[in-house]
């Protein structure tokens, strides 16, 4: 890039940008609005604001148009700071299916998720942003609202169209300057930040309107009132929320505390046919992982240690201070089922007859399937689940033709984003790192040393491009006390486990429960040779089950299971996953056994050494991947233990506790 100094060091930079506008301003919001509105102002936390999205689209459209102005003198920049799409994101049938072409390129520029509305122009302090405890609250508008109305005038008539008339939101009154105020962080040395900020400054001079209805008069842009500051030196770029480093200790469990800036959306699955993303409520490892990495090992080029590092999947908590144990957070064990409005656990039931069909007090059981909102929450009451509720919202996107400048046709999608906060205030995801003792013997001197860097490059960098909408977050890392908190395995006799449903005295049940997916079926399963019928199929699934555990160990006997399981592909997924280890290169899909899942073992005491010393390190570590993939790395396939993925409790309390008395149990039927 033009300009460019790389003996310069990068840093860590912010920059303020101020947008002064004319009103009426609209920055449509998607969902619900009040009763006789078509258009409303879009929110944030209370407060009008304009989406971070649409702030950055306007810059890059007014950065392109300067480019082709200047003889593309700045077209590296502009790809730099705000991204490119990947070459595989082509529908065309030609595109190729490279995994180069399906690389990321995310932007080096992170815009805030909203530019908050701040004060007029005219009429100081009248726009003073909401005080801490009204940011919290859930979403509501000002108090003060005003009405606008359009209608469409019949050519011929002169008169209004029938029906055609739209009324919208206008919170400021025609010709007030209003201004909203956000920031842009980047990480780079000084003169390129020098040309950035010149650029953001050309650029709001190029942008004529922000929002809809440009076209009618709204949202023109002041562009001599707009500012860019640097902000570099505010001690707001990054609080340390940690307590000062040691050497990493290898032995020990550390807890990252991560504090959003912004909602996030991580897809849940590909949706075929859609233009809609949902979102996972937790932060996958492999994510969290991964942004680490692109800053860390980039940086630091520490790679072995790093892969050695087992991250597990982050889970909201309402009080970070009292976090729960992220691995354990919110999992309802499948086995778990509502009979006669009351909660019980059929895991042991099932140990004694595994294909019979039960009634409890005369009522077929329910499953979680099955369950209304109050029957989860009456589980979750029942397991002193403490999993806060998260509040969610639905944003809309549309690409914009830059020459046009109105929607480009086939542009629209929508995505779901989980807020960081609720009604009882911020939101934690609570997340741990550690290092399981099967692999402290590739630890050596050169590895624990990049581990103690992570943790300081923790401490004092925020974790950035967290998801769709590259949220940032705030880290606080702490070294947990001792290992209370994380599960330990409990011999059947701590757990008081039955052992009368086996029919010999010497015989042990270990019921697992899965705390996040995990690849426990084999590959090709639409292969001829391992096809499971969709229905009738439940001795196949059985068999294929079996064979994994058998492929542990043969000391473990599968009784019976309750499990679900879901479907992971796509053709990024392919391309960018699976093609690298699939020699053949044919499409496949990957079945991942969900979070929940139960599998109930019997094991001889002869074994229950073994057995016990094998589970330990399923705690510690995670269960291994199916042997089918061999030695997969996250090169290869984001579900690995190291991304958090197949972490297990075992025997769990409620198996027990919930059990239901012979005399509620009515077996009729079995197989």
């Amino acid at each position: 890039m033009k300009g460019s100094n790389p003996t310069l060091k990068d840093r860590a930079h912010q920059l303020s940008i101020t947008l002064c506008l004319q009103a009426p301003v609209l920055t449509q919001s998607a969902g619900a609005r009040s009763q006789g509105l078509d258009s409303a102002m879009w929110c944030y936390k209370g407060q009008p604001a304009l989406p971070g999205s649409l702030v950055k689209g306007n810059i890059r459209h007014a950065l392109v148009r300067i480019n082709a102005l200047s003889g593309n003198a700045i077209a590296g920049d502009i790809a730099k700071w705000f991204g490119m799409p990947s070459g595989g994101a082509s529908t065309s049938k030609q595109a190729n299916d490279d995994t180069k072409d399906f690389a990321p390129n995310v932007g080096s520029a992170i815009f805030d998720y909203a530019w908050m509305y701040q004060t007029t122009k005219d009429n100081k302090g009248e726009g003073d942003s909401l005080n801490a405890q009204q940011k919290n609250t859930k979403i509501k508008f000002i108090e003060k609202q005003d009405v606008r109305t359009r209608i469409t005038i019949n050519v011929n008539t002169g008169a209004v169209e029938h029906g055609h008339i739209q009324t919208i939101e206008s919170p400021f009154a025609v010709g007030e300057y209003v201004t909203f105020t956000g920031k842009v962080f980047i990480r780079c040395n000084a003169d390129e930040l020098e040309r950035l900020q010149r650029y953001l400054e050309m650029a709001l001079y190029y942008i004529p309107a922000i929002g809809a209805l440009k076209g009618a008069g709204f949202g023109r842009v002041c562009a001599k009132d707009c500012r860019v500051n640097n902000e570099s030196g505010d001690s707001s770029t990054h609080v340390s929320l940690s307590k000062p480093s040691l050497p990493f200790d290898a032995t020990k469990r550390y807890q990252l505390q991560l504090r959003l800036d912004r909602p996030f959306c991580i897809s849940a699955r590909p949706l075929a046919e859609t233009n809609r993303f949902e979102s996972l409520e937790y932060i996958p490892g492999h994510v969290l992982k991964g942004a680490m990495a692109a800053a860390f090992i980039h940086r630091h080029n520490a790679h072995v240690g790093f892969d050695l590092l087992h991250v597990s999947h982050a889970f909201a908590t309402q009080t970070a201070n009292n976090a729960v144990y992220p691995v354990a957070a919110g999992i309802i064990p499948k086995s778990i089922v509502i009979a006669d409005n009351q909660v019980f656990d059929l895991a042991l039931l099932s140990a004694g007859a595994p294909r019979a069909c039960f009634l409890i007090r005369e009522c077929a059981p329910k499953f979680e399937t099955d369950w209304k909102a109050e029957e989860r929450n009456t589980v979750k009451e029942k397991l002193s689940l403490t999993v806060p509720e998260l509040d969610k919202a639905l944003s809309l996107h549309t690409r914009i033709t830059p020459d046009k400048n109105y929607a480009e046709k086939n542009g629209l999608f929508s995505q779901e984003e989980v807020l960081p906060f609720n009604d009882k205030g911020d939101l934690t995801w609570c997340a741990t790192l550690h290092i399981p003792a099967e692999s402290h013997e590739k630890l050596n001197e050169k590895t624990l040393g990049e581990l103690t860097e992570l943790s300081r490059y923790l401490e004092t960098e925020n974790i950035l491009n967290i998801g769709r909408t590259h949220a940032k977050a705030q880290v606080a890392i702490t070294q947990l006390e001792n290992d209370s908190t994380a599960p330990t395995a409990k011999g059947s006799q701590e757990c008081a486990l039955h052992t009368s449903y086996s029919g010999a005295d010497d015989t042990f049940l270990y019921v697992l429960t899965l705390q996040s997916d995990a690849l426990l079926l084999p590959q090709f399963l639409s292969h001829e040779k391992t096809l499971i019928q969709s229905t009738n199929g439940d001795a196949s699934l059985h068999q294929l089950y079996e064979d994994y555990w058998q492929a542990q160990s043969q000391n473990l006997q599968l009784v019976s299971y309750f499990a679900t399981q879901r479907q992971m592909g796509g053709r990024y997924y392919h391309a960018y996953y699976r093609r690298r280890s699939n020699s053949v290169g044919a499409y496949q899909t990957d079945w991942l056994t969900e979070a929940g899942s139960v599998f109930v073992f019997k094991v001889n005491t002869s074994d229950r050494e073994h057995v016990e010393t094998m589970m330990k390190a399923w705690l510690d570590g995670g269960l291994p991947l199916h042997p089918d993939y061999g030695d997969c790395t996250w090169k290869d396939i984001p579900y690995i233990p190291q991304n958090g993925y197949g972490a297990v409790l075992i025997n769990q309390a409620c198996h027990q506790n919930l059990e239901p008395s012979a005399n509620e149990v009515t077996v009729f039927q079995e197989a």
